[in-house]
């Protein structure tokens, strides 16, 4: 049966993209607000408005038809997703950001790194 149907069949559009799209405003310090949660852009988009494609296990930022960032989708509440490389940039006008910055906190640096972080 499968070799008669097999002539009849067509081929496969291309792949469903399930999201829903947004646009929202980048926040002074690089954030982007979804729901109860914030999450971590380039600083570069600071204060602009963006796309937020929220997909169910993601959510990708979109600026001038460019993905900037992607994150990983939290359904918890209250809380701050930051990517360190984000904020990279403003460590030259403000390189105690390194020591406090909340985007810094968690980040895994070497050792030679974490030496001077705790003298400066």
């Amino acid at each position: 049966m499968f070799k008669q149907e097999y002539l009849q069949l067509k081929a496969l559009g291309k792949p469903f993209d399930g999201y829903i799209e947004k646009t929202v405003r980048v926040s002074s310090t690089c954030l982007v607000q979804y729901d109860t949660n914030h999450y971590s852009v380039p600083c570069e988009v600071a204060k602009q408005r963006i796309s937020v494609r929220v997909y169910a296990n993601k959510l990708v930022m979109v600026a001038q038809q460019q993905v900037i960032a992607e994150h990983q989708r939290c359904f918890n509440k209250h809380r701050y997703h930051f990517e360190p490389w984000h904020y990279v940039s403003l460590l030259a006008q403000k390189p105690g950001a390194l020591r406090n910055g909340a985007p810094f906190e968690h980040w895994a640096l070497p050792k030679s790194i974490t030496i001077i972080k705790k003298i400066y």
